[in-house]
């Protein structure tokens, strides 16, 4: 008994000391794993945004699209101004051509508020304001973009961006025409929140708006674009510009790891997360290893343990019947 207390306890100790230690070390590396991936998808966010107003600024700039401010409603039909129209149309063609990422564009006369020239041909000569969903501003004197939103013209949930487009009358920029773009959120945002690389098969990656709504795509919740309304920890805080780490329930009341912080450009909040359960395997691994080699190392102590004791006891015990024997007389 006595040796294998003296025996089994230390390696006990040793083998719970071990498991702590690595625990809180894979809990840290989890940490830092989740946090280098939000930092990392908040940049490519950023920089995804920043590219597309790189773009439509410089599209805004093209001669062709300049010509258009030389067209007036509801004079449309004379040559001049279908080469014009053509010719626009042409180069927004081109553009939808080459880049996944827009639904459409479409150019709107300020002063009559009339679709001038489109993507889709069936827009042109509409009042912009039959679009009553569309975010319109006619307006704006820079580059804008509005929030994620369901759009009755395509059918699917979309961003508008709003760019200016700016001709000189009387040395002065007067804006007479805006170009209108629809951005195709399943080929550009989404795809790039939908890419779980380094998140198991837990993790997600989500937006939400001012009013902790979800903007995006879920991995557990259908249909969750400006359906779902989130009162988990980290969503709440990201909304409201903090960023951090916390351990909490999600959505779906399951225990995860979150990491959040606040997107300014759009007014986002972002959180990365992942199960708790997936995370910890690692250490459920581990704590299982212990376990077998504590069994192995038991069944080898008890079996040395048996042989030493056999070895110190066995000659005690004959001087014992010996002894005994010679006390009872038995000498043979």
């Amino acid at each position: 008994f006595w040796f294998l207390l003296l025996t089994l306890l230390p390696i006990f100790t040793v083998i719970v000391i071990t498991y702590f230690q690595r625990s809180e070390s894979i809990k840290e590396e989890t940490i830092q794993k989740l946090t280098a991936i939000r930092d990392l998808k908040v940049t490519m966010l950023t920089n995804w945004l920043e590219r597309r107003d790189s773009e439509l600024s410089t599209l805004s700039l093209d001669k062709e699209l300049q010509d258009l401010q030389r067209i007036h409603f509801p004079d449309l039909q004379s040559t001049e101004n279908q080469n014009i129209l053509n010719t626009g149309r042409s180069i927004l063609n081109l553009y939808l051509w080459n880049y996944s990422e827009y639904y459409d564009f479409f150019v709107v006369d300020v002063a009559s508020k009339k679709i001038i020239v489109s993507t889709n041909m069936q827009m042109e000569g509409i009042d912009i304001s039959y679009y009553e969903d569309l975010p319109i501003n006619l307006t704006a004197k820079e580059i804008s973009l509005s929030n994620i939103y369901y759009s009755r013209i395509i059918s699917d949930y979309t961003m508008t961006y709003s760019v200016p487009i700016y001709s000189l009358v009387n040395n002065e920029r007067v804006i007479k025409s805006v170009l209108f773009v629809d951005i195709n959120l399943n080929n550009s945002l989404y795809k790039l929140l939908n890419n779980r690389v380094g998140l198991g098969e837990t993790g997600e990656t989500l937006i939400v708006d001012k009013n902790v709504t979800a903007l995006n795509q879920l991995r557990w919740y259908d249909n969750a674009p400006l359906n779902l309304q989130i009162v988990a920890e980290p969503a709440v805080k990201a909304s409201k510009g903090k960023t951090g780490i916390a351990s909490t329930n999600d959505y779906r009341g399951i225990d995860v790891l979150a990491a959040y912080t606040y997107i300014p450009k759009m007014g986002w909040g972002f959180v990365c997360k992942q199960d708790w359960y997936e995370l910890n395997l690692p250490i459920r691994e581990m704590l299982k290893n212990f376990i077998i080699i504590f069994i192995l190392l038991s069944i080898v102590v008890i079996i040395l343990s048996l042989y030493i004791t056999n070895s110190i006891s066995k000659p005690i015990i004959d001087i014992v019947r010996v002894t005994k024997r010679i006390r009872s007389g038995d000498l043979s």
